[in-house]
């Protein structure tokens, strides 16, 4: 019983995430107040009005005390729990204080749109909360069966998320690419996994890693084991050739399920892949792991870098919506992002980990303002950004920053990150690799300068053509761009404890 009673601490912030979603729709049932208003015909039409800063009030809380709890089990000792079906330690507590935190500013944002309407806020926050539940569950799961529900939760709430703007035809089309394509992901992780469970005759990922280690599992029987898992994967990095959905998926849905779909779905499949790649198909040895003998995933990982970042950058050059541009870039970093994995060291690892956490910082900065822009010009054009810094200092502001993290400059967090990756990249000798990068470095800055010097320019009337307004002053939208500004800015120049942070980590997992 008491060993119960501490695997339902150790979750505890699973458990506050599921309450809270729970919650947030209560709140919007007890809220609702009816209402009668007169039709054209002088009839009296009966509707029910919602309290929807309560509902968003009651996420944000309950998401609130959820980073509480996750703080709370960094200093749990690394353990297993469920008869083994969970693994708790300290980098997977990482990724869900990541989660937990993206989920926060994605909820604040769904309160604040004005393309989502009152009445549908509170199902938005529930299946926000929902979305982050089943991430942070696919952050610690070692039991394959917990892994594909988790993995079929985060995409069921995806596919309800992109098409929330029912009158939306955009909003339409990518809820029913998301379904299809995650349809066909799925059904290629359920093989993928049977499989697996074919070598180990278990579902746990540490039995089946016992019997990949002892050399006996065909090379190519392990090719088609791992090229399905990662299929599906691939398809939730929106990594080459799968990239192709995510600019049309971030275009049509709500601007705050863009960036939760840039962000919490990037950093849960992330984790998903350091468990894919390292925790089953390596071996562990000193301060760095060791591929399978004769399976080289590392270079079609390499490879497939390379391409993401290339076809993002070249692709988000011709770009002209504003939110297809962001999407894009997202593809190019999380390419930059990939390149630690293959190395399988700890410091790399360690890069790939202190990366993930300030792209996930600086883009939901980015979709932010991006939101608070979009909202009020009614448009998507990238148009809408030039002049922005004089019509609104602080927004104008906090998006350049935002941008120059992106574009990897100094001294914001943003460079920082990038300046890793590249060191272990060359370090590891892989030279060409580092070239490619360095190259797209270059590509990055192109868009991400151009977008800053319409954000600076001077607005020009043509000939009826009226003065774009100000921005109405929101402090509480304002008061959440500091608080993604600050780590943007204080990291870029002092970053050492979050690395030692994540560095001491990665010594206490069991990988």
């Amino acid at each position: 019983m008491l060993s119960e009673f501490r695997s339902l601490a150790i979750i505890s912030p699973e458990l506050m995430l599921f309450a809270t979603a729970i919650l947030t729709l209560l709140a919007d049932i007890s809220s609702r107040a009816k209402a009668t208003a007169r039709g054209r015909d002088g009839h009296e039409i009966s509707s029910y009005e919602t309290r929807p800063r309560l509902v968003a009030a009651v996420a944000l809380l309950g998401l609130a005390a959820a980073l509480l709890l996750s703080f709370r089990t960094f200093s749990f000792a690394p353990t297993e729990v469920f008869s083994r079906a969970l693994s708790i330690d300290p980098v997977s507590q990482f990724f869900k204080t990541l989660l937990i935190f993206a989920g926060i500013i994605t909820v604040m944002q769904g309160s604040m749109s004005h393309e989502i309407h009152r009445t549908e806020k509170a199902e938005l926050h529930a299946l926000l909360v929902l979305g982050t539940l089943g991430m942070c569950i696919m952050t610690s799961a070692v039991h394959f069966l917990l892994l594909f529900l988790a993995y079929e939760m985060v995409g069921i709430t995806g596919y309800v998320l992109a098409a929330f703007k029912r009158r939306s035809g955009l909003s339409s089309e990518a809820g029913v690419k998301l379904f299809v394509h995650g349809a066909l992901t799925t059904i290629l992780f359920a093989i993928g996994i049977v499989m697996l469970y074919g070598i180990g005759k278990s579902f746990n990922i540490l039995d089946i890693r016992g019997q990949l280690t002892s050399g006996a599992v065909p090379t190519g029987y392990l090719w088609v084991a791992f090229g399905l898992i990662f299929i599906a994967l691939a398809g939730r990095l929106a990594v080459f050739p799968f990239h192709f959905l995510a600019p049309d998926i971030i275009e049509g849905s709500p601007s705050p399920v863009s960036a939760y779909f840039c962000v919490s779905s990037t950093i849960a499949a992330m984790a998903f892949a350091l468990r894919l790649c390292i925790h089953i198909f390596s071996a562990k040895g000193d301060l760095k792991w060791i591929h399978l003998q004769n399976f080289e995933w590392p270079e079609l990982s390499t490879g497939v870098a390379a391409v993401t970042m290339t076809i993002g950058n070249l692709t988000a050059l011709y770009q002209t919506n504003l939110k297809r541009l962001i999407g894009y870039s997202c593809i190019a970093q999380i390419g930059y992002i990939l390149m630690g994995i293959p190395v399988l060291t700890h410091a790399g690892i360690a890069a790939v980990l202190f990366s993930l956490a300030t792209y996930g910082i600086v883009t939901l900065g980015t979709f932010f303002v991006i939101q608070m822009v979009t909202d009020h010009a009614g448009s998507e054009k990238l148009s809408i950004l030039r002049g922005l810094v004089w019509r609104n200092p602080y927004e104008g502001v906090a998006l350049c920053i935002f941008l120059l993290s992106l574009a990897g400059l100094p001294p914001l967090v943003g460079f920082v990150g990038r300046f890793y990756i590249l060191g272990v990249v060359v370090r590891e000798k892989l030279y060409w690799l580092s070239i490619v990068a360095a190259i797209n470095w270059v590509l990055g800055l192109t868009y991400y300068l151009s977008m800053i010097r319409q954000i600076f320019a001077s607005h020009s009337l043509s000939a009826g053509e009226r003065s774009p307004s100000v921005m109405e002053a929101n402090p509480v939208a304002q008061f959440t761009l500091a608080i993604l500004l600050l780590p943007t800015i204080v990291l870029g120049i002092y970053w050492d404890p979050l690395m030692n942070y994540i560095t001491r980590s990665l010594g206490a997992v069991a990988w």
